[in-house]
């Protein structure tokens, strides 16, 4: 939902103003329905996270989790961040997240591949929206 993206790109280090948020919200919701799907989310963090050479700020925010220094994460203890910590999601909204950025039978979560795919990094740069967004906002 529309909260909930704000918590993401707050978790992603941004600072947007509530006016810059609602009118990025405004065009990927013309419907006013109050929720995103994946994929439109991802679109929308797009639009709002700025791309500079902070991505390394970005995972090292990850790093911090990542106990056996092996590039992935307990999806349990993110869950404990994004539920407690700042902008609190719902817990289906995390469920949902967790699951859609590629969460591991094991419980775990490749932070570099969910990062580079929410900064539109790797492959997913070229066509990770829905092909009614794309091209909506270039």
């Amino acid at each position: 939902d529309h909260a909930a993206f704000g918590s993401v790109v707050r978790c992603l280090g941004q600072h947007p103003t509530e006016a810059q948020l609602q009118s990025v919200l405004r065009d990927l919701d013309p419907e006013g329905s109050g929720s995103l799907d994946y994929d439109t989310c991802l679109y929308g963090l797009s639009r709002v996270v700025v791309r500079t050479d902070d991505t390394e700020d970005v995972l090292e925010a990850f790093r911090v989790f990542d106990r056996a220094k092996d590039g992935r994460v307990n999806a349990a203890e993110i869950q404990s961040v994004l539920l407690n910590l700042g902008e609190r999601m719902e817990p289906q909204q995390v469920n949902d997240l967790l699951r859609d950025a590629g969460m591991d039978q094991d419980g775990t979560l490749d932070y570099e591949q969910f990062a580079r795919r929410l900064l539109g990094l790797d492959g997913y740069s070229r066509n990770p929206f829905p092909a009614s967004l794309q091209g909506a906002y270039a």
